[in-house]
């Protein structure tokens, strides 16, 4: 039996969940890794669950060029398109990726008769995609235009992204970021009433990223002292942000957690009233998955990829432009005008979660839809 290989850039976790839900469905699909990981990556390897079949090449280069991550692999790309025990190919990896070049005009050359797929968190908002040229236009028209089988999208933002871009496409199969259901325990938990309502930002400390000092400057200082904000996550801008609460003498108000495993960060979910997320530019993330695995309203930046399909506006949530300073601060207040909706909103977040996300539910329609496409 010929393999459908995924070509990914490193080993993750919330990857290797889906991978291991794939293949206790199907065991036609494999993963081939360009490098174990890269250089801003600190998970630790030796926690992720590899339930998969894999392969790690140990023969690939990688280094940093600047901002970008660079990985060499010409034996992977040699075995992913030239070796007989594989029949398809998925591209795993951003289009400018250089082994993904290398495969795309082996393709274009006719060197290789695989069937290409192509899963793209496409998202036309994110700061990358905005920078556009002639130059990356075209590269991304030849990239995509290799593809004889399914392009995979993770929602809505993927296809308008698409669409925007002038790019064609003929199939296209739906396969949304998922997590680990396992891994984050829910607990349903009486919350004292009489306290300042409770917000989680699970974000990376990059503010021309994740935009948590731009949110909290549009909400103002009487709405943050009107509640308290916990951020969990690490990164770069650590003292930023910690110089930012002293300076406005917000410590009762704003509570830098750093880095939680697991366990923490769930009892973080089940104690919150409900997830921020203020993001500049966000592809897919996870965490507004995680909140409505947690039955968490959400308040998020409408340049988050899944805003799609994570937020009913109005009934599970509210989003907004992060550029907007206005909207951020109306859609703030209307969210605190509505406490006595919260619940309610969050049993919302879990339906929404059960319906869209859920793991077993989302892999056994992917691998559906590859059969079906593949007639």
């Amino acid at each position: 039996m010929k393999k459908k290989v995924f070509i990914q850039n490193i080993i993750t976790p919330y990857r290797s969940h889906l991978f291991n839900v794939i293949s206790e469905k199907d065991d036609s699909y494999e993963v081939f890794y360009m490098s174990k990981s890269e250089a801003d990556r600190s998970w630790d390897l030796s926690k992720i669950n590899m339930q998969h079949q894999y392969w790690l090449d140990k023969w690939g280069c990688y280094f940093m060029l600047g901002h970008f991550h660079i990985h060499l692999n010409p034996v992977l790309v040699t075995k992913a398109a030239f070796s007989r025990g594989v029949g398809e190919v998925i591209l795993g990896v951003g289009y400018c990726d250089l082994n993904i070049l290398a495969l795309v005009i082996l393709k274009h050359l006719h060197l290789t008769k695989k069937r290409y797929h192509f899963w793209t968190e496409a998202n036309y908002l994110t700061l990358g995609a905005r920078k556009s040229n002639r130059f990356k236009q075209a590269l991304r028209k030849f990239v995509f235009s290799c593809v004889d089988g399914n392009f995979i999208f993770p929602g809505k933002m993927s296809v308008l992204s698409f669409e925007k871009w002038g790019i064609p496409y003929q199939h296209y199969i739906l396969l949304p970021n998922v997590i680990d259901e396992g891994s984050l325990k829910y607990v349903k938990t009486e919350k004292d009433i009489n306290r300042k309502p409770v917000f989680l930002i699970p974000a990376r400390l990059v503010e021309y990223i994740k935009g948590i000092i731009n949110f909290f400057e549009a909400i103002g200082d009487i709405n943050i002292r009107k509640a308290q904000f916990i951020i969990a996550g690490d990164g770069p801008d650590y003292n930023i942000y910690k110089d930012f609460i002293a300076k406005h003498n917000l410590q009762d108000n704003i509570e830098l957690k750093g880095f939680c495993n697991a366990e923490t960060l769930s009892g973080l979910y089940n104690n919150a009233d409900a997830l921020i997320l203020p993001s500049f530019t966000d592809q897919s993330p996870l965490t507004l998955v995680e909140a409505l695995r947690f039955h968490l309203p959400i308040l998020c930046s409408s340049y988050c990829g899944n805003h799609f399909e994570a937020v009913v506006e109005g009934v599970n949530g509210y989003t907004f432009s992060p550029y907007e300073k206005k909207d951020i601060r109306f859609k703030f207040e209307e969210l605190m005008n509505n406490q006595n909706k919260w619940d309610r909103m969050g049993e919302e977040s879990a339906h929404i979660f059960d319906r869209v996300f859920k793991s077993s539910n989302v892999v056994e329609n992917f691998i559906n839809k590859m059969k079906i496409n593949d007639n």
